[in-house]
């Protein structure tokens, strides 16, 4: 799957309830996400027990000649950039083919077939998510160091001949700061 040219790692699901989209995923892309209009608590997905979904966002993406949109619940996944469940399969007629592990469907008047990746193909794929994790991490972790480290040094703030301590959103707007910059 591919959006804005980036290739996206796809899982179709016919198990899950919903369609999921990767926290990591929408920052790369840049882009925005929708309140949830019925926020809940979605167990499975990580190592940390259940997580509470409160927003959407609508992807726009495209697989060879097609080309359509989706809203999935944003959510920490690792196993995918994107999950599609039942939704996006019941409103695009899809099918899947257990024997070639194809998935067939329609949309707007033309017929789609999927082609799967390879064992090796997944593997690498996983491989290569796992490491752009793990530098994501690590480059969050070293962000919040330094922002910590320098909100320490300006403990205190002379405002008109006042001192006062220096708040918690003074911290997080340098943490924002910081990854903005990071992130151009």
């Amino acid at each position: 799957m591919l959006r804005d040219g980036k290739l996206l790692s796809v899982m179709i699901n016919g198990e899950s309830c919903t369609n999921l989209v990767s926290e990591y995923s929408l920052k790369k892309l840049g882009l925005n996400t929708l309140e949830h209009p019925k926020p809940y608590t979605l167990q499975w997905l990580n190592q940390d027990g259940s997580i509470e979904v409160t927003k959407q966002a609508i992807l726009k993406f495209e697989v060879g000649s097609y080309k359509d949109e989706v809203l999935c619940d944003v959510v920490p996944m690792e196993e995918a950039h994107v999950l599609l469940g039942r939704p996006c399969q019941f409103d695009r007629n899809g099918q899947h083919d257990r024997v070639t592990n194809k998935y067939k469907w329609s949309h707007r008047g033309q017929k789609f077939v999927s082609k799967p990746l390879s064992p090796k193909e997944i593997y690498e794929d996983q491989l290569q998510m796992q490491q752009n994790l793990k530098k994501e991490k690590e480059f969050q972790a070293r962000v919040e160091k330094e922002v910590k480290e320098e909100v320490q040094e300006r403990e205190e703030v002379l405002v008109d001949g006042l001192a006062i301590d220096t708040c918690e959103e003074d911290s997080q707007a340098l943490i924002s700061s910081k990854k903005n910059k990071n992130l151009r």
